[in-house]
Parts: structure tokens; C-alpha cells; sequence
């Protein structure tokens, strides 16, 4: 992969290295037993990551164990403090499982092409509404690529069905 890459060049000569642009992994606090409040349908915010060409994440999770599965992730795109885009790591009939369970997501570039230098990637969480729905997340990984794929899409163009 990227690593195997970056010593292979190296080797050759020591310069290329920085013409690659630089893997960052981020590993977030672990969420433990996470719930909304009575009724809360909203996303909320679980960390924030700068502007990214490419972000792979990876987690163990699991919604509460019992009942109607609602749980899930996914990421936003902030321009100027507010959402232009919301985007699962899971389709839509397919929230969080009821046993642990090791998830790998690569995010599409049609989403990240929207990205713009100074826009924020929001990692949103939603546990689900109700009386005290639960999810629980442990070893969530961030693997991404500072930097946009394009900056000259527009907000107009995002197709709905991506929002």
C-alpha cells in the first residue's frame, strides 16, 4: 500500500517523498454506551478533521443489543459553519448491528469532491431517537489525505441524493 510506496521512493531518492501527500492517522476517544436524549434526532458532532482528498475509516460498533436498530456514522462537509453535505458510513437500511462488528469504509470521491481548502469534515454520530437508544464505538481510526480533490465545484451541483 501507501507505506510500501513512500519506501520504495524514498529509497531511490530522498526528495519524491514530499512530492506524496502525507497519510495522517487520527484515532478518536472511544464512545461508550452514547445516547440522545428523549426524542433527539439530530446528528452529533464526534470530532472534526480539516479539508481531505481521501479519508478511509475503520471502527468496531454496535447499537444497543436489543430492540430496533438506529445507530450511525458519517461525516459532513462544514463550509462556513454550515453543512453543505451529510454523508453515512452505511445505506440507509443498514444502521448499526446489535453485536460488535469491525467496519472499513473508503469515502467516496464524489463526495469529497466537494471539499474546498478551508472546509471542515465533521464526524457526526447518531445513536437514534427515542427513549435513551444507545451506540457504542471503540476503535475509531481516521486514515486520511490533507488537502481537496477540486476546487471548483460548486454547492449547486451537489446531486440531492448525496445530501
Amino acid at each position: 500500500g501507501t507505506q510500501e510506496l513512500y519506501r520504495v521512493v524514498s529509497s531511490v531518492h530522498s526528495n519524491f517523498r514530499s512530492t506524496f501527500p502525507t497519510l495522517v492517522t487520527y484515532e478518536a476517544p472511544p464512545l461508550a454506551a452514547v445516547s440522545e436524549g428523549k426524542g433527539c434526532m439530530n446528528l452529533q458532532e464526534y470530532f472534526r478533521l480539516p479539508s481531505v482528498s481521501r479519508l478511509v475509516v475503520s471502527f468496531r460498533w454496535m447499537d444497543q443489543g436489543w430492540g430496533i436498530r438506529k445507530g450511525r456514522l458519517g461525516l459532513s462537509i462544514h463550509r462556513d459553519s454550515k453543512a453543505i453535505i451529510h454523508h453515512s458510513f452505511t445505506e440507509p437500511n443498514h444502521p448499526a448491528p446489535l453485536h460488535l462488528e469491525d467496519r472499513v469504509y473508503d469515502v467516496p470521491c464524489s463526495i469529497l469532491q466537494f471539499c474546498r481548502p478551508n472546509d471542515e469534515i465533521v464526524i457526526w454520530r447518531y445513536a437514534g431517537g427515542g427513549s435513551s437508544h444507545i451506540l457504542s464505538v471503540l476503535f475509531f481510526q481516521a486514515r486520511y489525505w490533507p488537502g481537496t480533490i477540486s476546487s471548483s465545484t460548486s454547492v449547486a451541483a451537489i446531486p440531492k441524493e448525496l445530501s
